[in-house]
């Protein structure tokens, strides 16, 4: 069977591994990459975005290559453009069109009302993938074959099937390494910076997160991390770094440092085998001393800390995070005391959040230093907890909630009215300002409210600039998403003039 994959402007793990283990099964596969210049989540600029717009060859590229399966991972915020290359497909070849990743496995239904997706994998799909590429290669009683495939959600007779989910994958060390080059082949640019999970699963269960619908899905059986053998993951590294001399490693996991005594062992074979700098998420309730200890030893330069609220009744009640202040200003302090950059995580536009709570971020900042402060505003995905949250609080309107399955909402686009907005805007420039100037001016701007004044212009236009010529250009996504415009910046706009 030759399987085929779409992505489009980054790369991604979960495919490596469907691709890995369709190899391993015997199963051909390859990917068409679409670089989406001026239409991602950081950059949208219309008209840019269509003179820069490859959906078109990314269709003829799909169909030159006669796929048996086309496969399509979709996160919410890249629903539209699966959908576009999908129904382009469709409409030229019969191909059986398969959708994975979280928001189908969230909303399956909705999803396959759409004519040109055949089948949808919920939850993790190596197994499945296979099974269903077997299946459909084979052809001999295709509809039996297909009902037995735990995961795989169809349409027959009119209405959707969604067969039984197979428990998550336990061995992680059972599962080939993902298959870099599908990437690597496709962007070029990908192979210097590495990326890599070691576990799967989180200790926390946050409303907005992904994390609670593989939860609400799995149950009992999700509720833990899984975790790779240290040896599995210095293996892989071994590997990779004598194919591809990476000079720098990002490690995915949604908490690298749950496990201290892992951490331990990790530390002790990287640090012996590898210099090469790594990124990671970190939990408040995770870091301590010791911990920051470890992480620097296993050369971490920079993590990610999730902060999200200051308040800690709102975290509590409306996010389900239970760290406490005190937590998280031990783990800066314990990161800051090792030399590791720390970039904390931090939400606008949440329910029942106030002006005071802003101000309070502020100054626990102006006490606890980080490296850099990011702001993001929330965003309403199907499925999550925080939906329900704030239709009780009135956040969101009927109209939006009816089509949060077909598009995520950004908080700062709900009823949330533009004064509130401009306000909020206002804050993020203070927490912006926090970071990049001294405590004494930033403390003067706040006991003159100063910040007041501060006009309501996107923050971004300030922010970008002064953070990419700080330490923040080394971090890989930034890296990646220079080298992605850069790359494809000039070779796109020259490979439409050969054409006339």
């Amino acid at each position: 069977m030759k399987v085929v994959f779409s992505y489009a402007a980054h790369e991604n793990l979960g495919v490596e591994y469907l691709s890995a283990s369709l190899k391993r099964a015997g199963h051909s596969t390859s990917l068409v990459f679409d670089p989406q210049l001026f239409d991602d989540k950081f950059i949208k600029v219309e008209f840019l975005g269509k003179l820069y717009s490859v959906e078109k060859e990314i269709v003829k590229q799909i169909l030159e290559k006669k796929p048996d399966l086309l496969a399509l991972s979709v996160v919410s915020g890249d629903l539209s453009w699966a959908y576009r290359i999908a129904k382009a497909v469709k409409a030229q070849t019969n191909v059986p069109i398969l959708f994975g990743g979280i928001h189908p496995s969230s909303v399956p239904e909705k999803v396959l009302e759409n004519d040109f997706v055949d089948y949808i994998i919920i939850g993790e799909g190596e197994k499945a993938i296979v099974e269903l590429a077997n299946a459909l290669g084979s052809k001999k009683n295709l509809a039996k074959k297909i009902s037995k495939i735990h995961g795989l959600a169809y349409k027959t007779a009119g209405r959707v099937v969604k067969n039984k989910l197979s428990p998550p994958i336990q061995d992680l060390d059972s599962l080939p390494f993902p298959d870099k080059e599908l990437f690597y082949s496709a962007a070029p640019f990908l192979k210097r910076e590495y990326t890599i999970v070691t576990r799967r699963g989180c200790l926390n269960a946050c409303t907005y997160c992904h994390n609670s619908i593989w939860k609400s899905l799995y149950g009992v059986e999700c509720s833990g991390i899984r975790l790779r053998s240290v040896k599995n993951v210095m293996k892989e590294l071994r590997e990779a770094y004598a194919k591809y001399k990476f000079n720098r490693l990002r490690i995915n996991d949604d908490i690298f440092t749950s496990h201290k005594s892992w951490l331990k062992e990790f530390a002790d074979a990287y640090s012996k085998e590898f210099n090469v700098p790594f990124w990671c998420y970190v939990s408040p309730t995770t870091v301590d001393d010791e911990t920051a200890e470890l992480l620097k030893k296993a050369h971490c330069y920079q993590v990610s800390l999730g902060v999200q609220s200051i308040n800690p009744e709102l975290r509590k009640k409306i996010l389900h995070r239970y760290e406490t202040n005190e937590q998280i200003a031990t783990a800066i302090s314990a990161l800051r005391k090792n030399n590791i950059r720390c970039i904390t995580d931090n939400m606008l536009g949440l329910p029942e959040q106030e002006e005071d709570e802003l101000l309070d971020l502020a100054k626990f900042y102006l006490k606890n230093r980080v490296d850099r402060i990011c702001i993001y505003w929330l965003i309403y995905f199907p499925k999550t907890k925080i939906v329900d949250i704030a239709q009780v609080h009135g956040n969101i309107t009927q109209k939006q909630l009816d089509n949060i399955e077909s598009e995520p909402i950004e908080s700062a686009n709900t009823i949330l009215n533009e004064y509130n907005n401009k306000k909020f805007i206002k804050y993020h420039l203070l927490l912006l300002a926090t970071t990049l100037l001294p405590t004494k001016i930033t403390t003067w701007i706040i006991e003159k409210k100063i910040y007041e004044k501060f006009p309501a212009i996107n923050p971004s236009i300030i922010e970008n600039p002064i953070t990419f010529f700080m330490n923040d250009r080394k971090e890989i996504e930034r890296v990646r998403f220079v080298k992605r415009y850069l790359y494809y910046g000039i070779r796109i706009p020259f490979q439409k003039l050969l054409k006339f």
